[in-house]
């Protein structure tokens, strides 16, 4: 299996960033139950609007869902800003404005967002669906959770990193060193050339 290549350069920590007096926490995707939405409006309810944690939430409105999360966001405008979707050469700034991404995916292909988030230095939290597992590493590199369970343990995350920003420097660390490993542009290369080398020399055999 070769994973798509990260531009670990471009998506990178901010050189400086003081903190912000509230955390802010990213979604990126379409506003809807197959990307954990209704997992992220529960996280907000749990946590109230006195919890110095704010959220950015960065995507599509679905058709068939707008009223319903225009309404979300209205009801939620003190903790809740929604950023309309752009082109990914607008991502990395993005990410370097946050400090968490909350992405409670139910399936994800690849998990793009993931691997781009941990590269820029945040701390994430993934969904269990699809291929998160592969990419972040439960309680190593970021956290994964059930976008049907509860939202007690993300709460919990989200209120002490908002007290102390430093709570969670190695996870981050160890997160940005595991993409430059596994996910780089250089180990993608590293990887198709080794898969050429393997067929080729299946050929000649």
């Amino acid at each position: 299996l070769v994973y798509q290549g990260i531009d670990t350069s471009w998506f990178a920590p901010p050189s400086q960033r003081a903190p912000a007096a509230r955390l802010s926490v990213g979604f990126v995707g379409r506003l809807e139950p197959r990307k954990g939405i209704d997992f992220i409006w529960r996280v907000v309810e749990a946590l109230g609007t006195d919890s110095d944690v704010e959220f950015h939430l960065k995507g599509a409105l679905h058709p068939a869902a707008r009223t319903a999360v225009q309404a979300r966001l209205a009801r939620h405008a003190a903790m809740v800003t929604h950023h309309p979707p752009s082109g990914h050469e607008e991502m990395p700034e993005f990410y370097r404005t946050l400090d968490v991404l909350l992405q409670p995916s139910r399936f994800e292909n690849f998990g793009l967002a993931y691997a781009e988030a941990m590269a820029t230095g945040l701390l994430v939290i993934a969904g269990k669906g699809g291929s998160a597992c592969e990419i972040v590493r439960d309680g190593e590199t970021g956290w994964l959770v059930d976008p049907d369970g509860p939202v007690d343990h993300v709460s919990t995350i989200l209120r002490r990193f908002a007290a102390d920003r430093t709570a969670f420097d190695v996870i981050r660390s160890a997160a940005r060193a595991d993409v430059e490993r596994r996910f780089s542009l250089r180990a993608c290369v590293d990887a198709k050339l080794a898969l050429y080398r393997e067929v080729a020399e299946c050929g000649s055999s």
